[in-house]
C-alpha cells in the first residue's frame, strides 16, 4: 500500500456567485432607501448567508484527507474507493503541475471527486502514480478535459 499527497481542486464559481449576490444586495439597499425603509435589513441576511456559505465550504473541504492510497485491488481518492476493474483510463491535463483524473468505465466525464494535483514532492508522486498506471495497463491520455 502506497500513499501519495495531493492538492484539492477548487473553482472560481463561489467568487462569481458572491459578487453577483453582493451586487443584488446593493441594488436592493438603494431601492429600500428610496422607499424610506431601513437599508441595513438586507445586510443582515447577506452576512448570515456568507457565514453559512463559508462554514459549509470549510466543513466540506477540511473533512476529507489529502492523500491517495494505492492498494493491490483499489485506489482511494477523497475517501472514495475505486476498484481497479472500474477504471477505464487515467487522464492528464497540462505539463507543468498537471491535473490528473480517473475516468471510470461507462462514464464520459471525470467526476470532481476523481480529479487531483500532486503536492509536496511532486515529481516523485507523479512518477509513482504513472508507474502504478502502467503496471496495471491503464492508458495515460493527455488531453484537455477539465476546466479549472
Amino acid at each position: 500500500m502506497e500513499t501519495l499527497n495531493f492538492k484539492r481542486l477548487t473553482s472560481n464559481f463561489g467568487f462569481a456567485f458572491t459578487t453577483v449576490l453582493l451586487c443584488m444586495f446593493i441594488v436592493l439597499i438603494i431601492y429600500l432607501e428610496g422607499q424610506n425603509r431601513n437599508p441595513f435589513y438586507p445586510l443582515f441576511f447577506l452576512a448570515l448567508f456568507q457565514y453559512i456559505r463559508y462554514a459549509s465550504i470549510y466543513i466540506l473541504t477540511h473533512r476529507k484527507r489529502n492523500q491517495i492510497v494505492i492498494k493491490d485491488d483499489a485506489i482511494i481518492v477523497y475517501d472514495s474507493e475505486i476498484k481497479l476493474e472500474n477504471i477505464n483510463s487515467i487522464l492528464v491535463q497540462g505539463y507543468f503541475n498537471p491535473i490528473y483524473g480517473i475516468q471510470l468505465k461507462n462514464k464520459k466525464f471525470v467526476s470532481i471527486k476523481h480529479q487531483f494535483k500532486f503536492a509536496g514532492n511532486q515529481i516523485k508522486h507523479e512518477d509513482a502514480f504513472t508507474a502504478w498506471a502502467r503496471e496495471h495497463n491503464f492508458p495515460l491520455v493527455r488531453k484537455a478535459w477539465a476546466f479549472m
